[in-house]
């Protein structure tokens, strides 16, 4: 059996319990913490605030159980001032459920705008893992980036690179799986910290639909009283 918990403020899905075992990092602070949810985009967007203003708005609570919460997000639920920065009428509906060692983010993003409404939506997933194993992960049919090879004690990775729609991650105490069933998150945001920071047993592996600042250089454009869906799943797999 698998449960999860979110959190209404970010959206932030802060613990993930597989047969009684948490598998996401659980950081000092909440930004550190699960999987924040970044909309309506990842990294700079500015003059929107990096990694967008979803994860600092209180998303209204549609659903809440152990395996299924549903969140949704308008512009009436953020700031004047994102409001006056992002100047659209729009419907973010976000779920979430578990089922056994699988997890499901369904995004539908609704544009109620006069003009096309733009997007680039991404994750940031913190997987736990021991600094001193993290050379030890063993990625499959992704050799842009090989862990061996990082020094992550001086120069961790904070590196974009180009995602087809599942990775193989092999750590030394589980096996993850990420898939993009939308064929929309085309990047992948690899990042750490090193032992100087208070947080660093973790390594993000971070499917996103769009480079930083993707949102005003290429962005996915929503026609007006039209959607976008987004499918994203991940899979732990223990020895």
């Amino acid at each position: 059996m698998s449960f999860i918990k979110v959190s209404s403020f970010g959206a932030y899905l802060t613990s993930w319990i597989i047969e009684g075992r948490e598998v996401l990092y659980q950081g000092t602070e909440l930004k550190r913490t699960g999987i924040p949810f970044l909309f309506p985009n990842f990294d700079a967007g500015a003059p929107l605030p990096s990694h967008g203003f979803g994860r600092v708005s209180n998303w209204q609570l549609i659903k809440n159980s152990p395996d299924c919460v549903q969140l949704r997000l308008t512009e009436n639920d953020i700031t004047p001032e994102y409001r006056q920065i992002y100047p659209y009428k729009f419907i973010a509906d976000l779920k979430i459920t578990t089922k056994n060692n699988q997890l499901d983010y369904l995004l539908e993003v609704k544009n109620l705008s006069l003009k096309k409404l733009p997007i680039s939506p991404g994750l940031h997933p913190y997987w736990p893992v021991k600094h001193e194993e993290k050379s030890k992960i063993k990625l499959t049919n992704f050799p842009q980036f090989n862990p061996a090879s990082v020094n992550w004690d001086t120069n961790p990775p904070n590196s974009l690179y180009d995602f087809k729609d599942e990775l193989t991650a092999n750590f030394p105490e589980y096996q993850l799986i990420i898939k993009d069933l939308s064929y929309n998150f085309s990047h992948l945001q690899i990042w750490s910290q090193n032992t100087t920071f208070p947080d660093f047993n973790y390594v993000c592996f971070e499917p996103v639909t769009r480079p930083p600042n993707g949102i005003n250089t290429d962005p996915i454009l929503i026609n007006p009283n039209s959607k976008a869906k987004f499918h994203l799943q991940f899979q732990i797999i223990f020895p």
